[in-house]
């Protein structure tokens, strides 16, 4: 853990996470997480916890794509 880069946002009552072992902008990381979850907000509405159980796969999906 020792070169283990950890990034977080919180939205609503939900914390997004991006971990890292590589040297990386953290400005580029922070603007993912934060496009990611207003993708999300896009898909299905409000972030929550219910929503983020309820639409697992696609959450999966936009992530493999």
């Amino acid at each position: 853990m020792a070169r283990t880069s950890f990034f977080h946002i919180k939205r609503g009552n939900v914390w997004i996470c991006a971990v890292t072992r590589q040297n990386v902008n953290a400005t580029m990381v922070f603007e993912f997480v934060n496009k990611f979850a207003d993708a999300m907000q896009s898909y299905f509405g409000k972030l929550n916890e219910e929503n983020v159980k309820n639409n697992f796969v696609l959450i999966y999906e936009l992530l493999d794509g």
